[in-house]
């Protein structure tokens, strides 16, 4: 579990966690897995449903470690 997860974020202040989390997600995996600029790698994840509910606050995907939310987006991608 990453240190941030590990803390309890005061309401309105998970632009911290959710910008670790793109950031893994980019940079280590879809430019790597798919072999894909930075570019497209961002437009993917964007314009993704995953992207939509890690950014709601409600949800709490924040919360969830960032291979978990990969996953997520693994299969919505595959899906397409």
């Amino acid at each position: 579990m990453q240190l941030f997860q590990a803390l309890e974020l005061e309401k309105g202040y998970i632009d911290v966690e959710t910008t670790l989390i793109d950031n893994e997600i980019m940079q280590h995996s879809l430019i790597i897995d798919f072999g894909i600029s930075e570019t497209k790698a961002a437009d993917i994840y964007y314009s993704s449903k995953t992207f939509t509910l890690l950014a709601d606050e409600s949800t709490d995907l924040y919360r969830k470690s960032w291979l978990e939310i990969y996953k997520m987006l693994k299969k919505e991608l595959m899906a397409k």
